[in-house]
C-alpha cells in the first residue's frame, strides 16, 4: 500500500489562477505575472509541499516565479506547504518575485548562487 502524501494538489484552471505565466523576452526564460492587483498580506498561492525539511512537489507558481534581492513576495511555510505571500502592493501585469534566501534550509528547492 502506498503512503498517503500529505497534499492534495490540482493545477488550477487558467481561468482560475491569480497569475500568469509569460516569457521574459530577456534570455532569463519564464516568469510569474500578476492578474490582478494583489494587496499586503494576500496568498498568491501554493509553491511547493514539503515534508520536514525536504520538499517533495513543486507548483507552476513555484516553478516559474524568479528571485528578486527586492522582492515583492515573500515565502511562508505553513505545515506541509509554502505559500506565496504579497509583502506590499503587486499591480496587475507585475512580475511576482521572492527572494530566494526565504527557503532557508529547505532542500530540493532552487537557491540563488552567489557569484564568486
Amino acid at each position: 500500500m502506498l503512503a498517503q502524501l500529505p497534499y492534495n494538489y490540482l493545477p488550477q484552471k487558467d481561468s482560475e489562477r491569480k497569475w500568469t505565466i509569460k516569457d521574459i523576452h530577456d534570455g532569463r526564460g519564464f516568469g510569474v505575472y500578476a492578474n490582478e492587483h494583489f494587496s499586503l498580506g494576500d496568498i498568491i498561492g501554493d509553491t511547493h509541499y514539503i515534508m520536514g525539511n525536504m520538499s517533495f512537489a513543486i507548483t507552476e507558481l513555484g516553478r516559474f516565479h524568479n528571485h528578486s534581492d527586492e522582492p515583492n513576495c515573500s515565502v511562508n511555510i505553513i505545515s506541509n506547504s509554502i505559500e506565496l505571500e504579497a509583502i506590499r502592493e503587486i499591480k496587475k501585469g507585475e512580475e511576482l518575485t521572492s527572494n530566494y534566501a526565504d527557503y532557508g534550509d529547505i532542500l530540493n528547492i532552487e537557491k540563488k548562487v552567489e557569484n564568486k
